[in-house]
């Protein structure tokens, strides 16, 4: 009730975030909130997703800033989160995983829905994290900045793909 009392308030003062139990994120539509954001974080909150949770929440952190430098970072810790995601769901634990041999190993065990989705959509979706983290990550030496574009699109990905994942 606190947070929903704050966020109208904020709202009030033209601010783009919205108080969670993770911090702030960025404020997005109310039924994006509701229908992916919230599952995610409710999904997110047990101690099994706690590396998951953390990585979203520095992810949410680094977008923050308003820097290239802060959305560079966050285009990394987002992926870094779908790979830490996959490695839990898939191995029960971070560490190893390259995302593709991970997504096809969680789709082979029946672990994430064998859907469009998940075989075409997010290949394309995957490719072009991809992409973007080798030019505009702070993975690698980076050609070009990332903006704020690139890191809300990175987000709402990878949120889309674990509320499609673990939200019933």
């Amino acid at each position: 009730e606190f947070a929903e009392i704050f966020n109208e308030t904020l709202s009030h003062f033209g601010l783009e975030y919205t108080l969670t139990k993770n911090g702030f994120l960025p404020k997005v539509d109310k039924i994006i909130f509701e229908e992916i954001y919230h599952p995610v974080m409710e999904s997110l909150a047990s101690i099994k997703w706690k590396p998951v949770n953390d990585l979203l929440t520095e992810s949410f952190a680094e977008y923050r800033r308003k820097t290239p430098e802060g959305y560079s970072t966050c285009l990394t810790k987002t992926i870094s989160t779908l790979q830490a995601f996959l490695q839990i769901l898939v191995g029960n634990k971070i560490g190893d995983g390259d995302l593709a041999e991970l997504l096809k190993k969680a789709r082979k065990d029946g672990l994430v829905p064998e859907d469009i989705f998940t075989k075409d959509i997010l290949n394309i979706f995957k490719s072009h994290l991809m992409h973007q983290r080798r030019l505009k990550s702070d993975a690698h030496p980076a050609g070009a900045d990332a903006t704020a574009s690139d890191a809300r699109l990175a987000i709402h990905i990878v949120l889309v793909f674990i509320n499609h994942c673990m939200v019933p």
